[in-house]
């Protein structure tokens, strides 16, 4: 892992969100899981796994013109409100005493890119969520306990905010905490990387935007993956 990937926190104290969960109003050091950070595990995934995925499929279908404006169209239509770059999403969790692994796109990518895909190089049990946003989902949000809540953020004017429920962190903790509750068992770990991907709108069809480097939240999920990890709000 690179030096500076290595003080990456997803959420937790930083240069927008400070100490205090706006749910339960206590220090988030208080929650049982209080910062989620990208490990090897997950950095594997990304780079061994689903990145050669996502490069591995057709080459046509990747610069279609139909494939592009299904993507702008999405990311422009009422609730979409997602600008037309894409961000990559993997984590590995532990729930109870089972790891499964997840992967996504931020944005419209889910539903459009990833049908693509070729599996090759995927693992046989990888959990591919494919909803443009985590609020479609049953319930829509909900926290590591399994409870559903209304999640909020402050725009930062940063150039980094983004819709409730589009950026691929929130996807994936969303359906690591459904699959938790659907157990009835506990989130014990999360090892989470993202990566910037794809910009749809450059001129030059799906024009590489990604540094290959793992990258830290948005302004938006330093302030609402805190609100999914608390697990105090009711104590």
């Amino acid at each position: 892992m690179k030096r500076d990937e290595k003080a990456i926190l997803y959420g937790g104290g930083n240069n927008v969100v400070n100490s205090t969960c706006p749910r339960c109003e206590e220090s988030i050091d208080r929650h049982r899981i209080s910062v989620i950070r990208p490990g090897e595990k997950s950095r594997k995934l990304l780079f061994d796994n689903f990145l050669p995925a996502l490069g591995n499929y057709s080459k046509e279908t990747l610069l279609d013109d139909n494939l592009r404006e299904a993507y702008l169209r999405l990311a422009s239509s009422p609730g979409g409100g997602v600008i037309a770059t894409s961000m990559i999403g993997v984590a590995v969790a532990t729930i109870g005493t089972q790891e499964k692994q997840y992967a996504t796109l931020s944005g419209p990518g889910a539903r459009v890119v990833l049908p693509f895909i070729k599996h090759g190089h995927l693992p046989k049990d990888l959990v591919i969520v494919g909803v443009v946003n985590a609020l479609e989902e049953p319930d829509a949000m909900v926290d590591i306990r399994g409870k559903t809540f209304v999640p909020a953020s402050t725009a930062q004017g940063n150039g980094m905010d983004y819709p409730i429920g589009s950026c691929a962190a929130q996807k994936i903790i969303n359906r690591i905490c459904r699959d938790a509750r659907d157990a009835g068992r506990n989130v014990e770990t999360i090892d989470l990387s993202e990566m910037f991907w794809r910009d749809y709108a450059a001129e030059k069809y799906s024009r590489a935007w990604s540094t290959g480097s793992i990258v830290p939240s948005c302004d938006t999920c330093k302030q609402v993956l805190p609100q999914m990890l608390c697990d105090r709000v009711d104590a």
